[in-house]
Parts: C-alpha cells; sequence; structure tokens
C-alpha cells in the first residue's frame, strides 16, 4: 500500500511555512521578553506566561486568565481557564482558534475589568495564544480590526502573528 498522499502539504508550501516561521521565531527572540516577566497592554489588561501568572494566583485585586491547552485549571480562586485552540484530526494541519472559546476568555476578562481587577491573560510563554486572545478581544470590544490589535499589542510585547490559526473569517476577521 502507498502512502495517502490526500491530505498532505506540498514541499513547497512546507518550505515557506517553515522559512515564514524561522523569520519570526528570529524577529522574536532578539525582543523576547524575559521569563516571568508580564506587560501592560491596555488598561488593567496584562500580557504574560505562566511564571508571571502564579505570581498572581489567590490576590484579591487580580484575575488570571489561563488559555493554554492540556492541563488542569490551577486551583487558585481567581483562575478562569479557557482553553483556546482546538486541534484537527490531520496530522499536518495547523491547530485553530475556536471563536466559542476566545468568547468565553473574552467573559471572564470582561467580568474581571467589571470587578475593578488586574487582569493577567497567559498562556505558556505569553507569546501566541494569549497575545490572540487580547487581539480577539480588541477587535470584538474595542472595535479595531484585526492588523491594528496586533500592531497595537506588539507595540507593548514581542509576540508571535497567529493569524494563521484562524479560519473562515467573518465581519471581524476572525474564523466563524
Amino acid at each position: 500500500m502507498g502512502k495517502n498522499k490526500k491530505n498532505k502539504m506540498p514541499k513547497w508550501a512546507r518550505d515557506l511555512l517553515m522559512q515564514d516561521a524561522q523569520m519570526e521565531v528570529a524577529e522574536a527572540l532578539t525582543r523576547r521578553p524575559g521569563r516571568g516577566t508580564r506587560d501592560l497592554i491596555f488598561d488593567r489588561i496584562w500580557l504574560g506566561d505562566q511564571l508571571a501568572a502564579r505570581t498572581r494566583y489567590n490576590q484579591p485585586d487580580w484575575a488570571v486568565v489561563d488559555v493554554r491547552e492540556g492541563i488542569r485549571a490551577p486551583k487558585a480562586a481567581n483562575v478562569a481557564h479557557c482553553p483556546i485552540l482546538l486541534d484537527d484530526e490531520d496530522e499536518f494541519a495547523l491547530p485553530y482558534a475556536s471563536p466559542t472559546r476566545l468568547e468565553a476568555a473574552c467573559a471572564a476578562i470582561d467580568a474581571a475589568l467589571a470587578d475593578g481587577k488586574q487582569v493577567l491573560v497567559h498562556c505558556w510563554q505569553g507569546l501566541e495564544r494569549s497575545p490572540l486572545t487580547l487581539v480577539y478581544w480588541l477587535t470584538t470590544r474595542q472595535g479595531m480590526t484585526v492588523p491594528q490589535a496586533y500592531a497595537y499589542v506588539k507595540r507593548h510585547r514581542a509576540v508571535y502573528d497567529r493569524r494563521a490559526w484562524l479560519r473562515s473569517h467573518d465581519r471581524t476577521g476572525y474564523a466563524s
């Protein structure tokens, strides 16, 4: 039996993705934030990594929105665990952000802001999932376009642009 080539990505496409990824990684590594750091992105909304989040667990004036997948939710009282990515069964497919899950994370941000708290949105390194979540929040809550929102976030923290994790686009530029 031959290999199943139905879902295989052509070599030229893989090479192009790798080239793009290598340039993006090289750029981000030159400006990459240190471990355990957090950066103020918007009024009372911070972006950080898992180490920065741990320092905010159970602090009454902080809310932590954790968008990591594949973990058990931390047992801290002030943590909302809202994983945002779904994986396809196809081994060659990229992960993609679920609008329903992004909306749940944004609802957690909105609730914390309404309570007057500082909000820390985090993933493992604060470079991919949490910036994508804040970009979604900026587009749906602040009326920015996706390119404007990424540019805004990148002015405050070195992040990876993960628009490739978005599928078909609706009026906000996000998967529907």
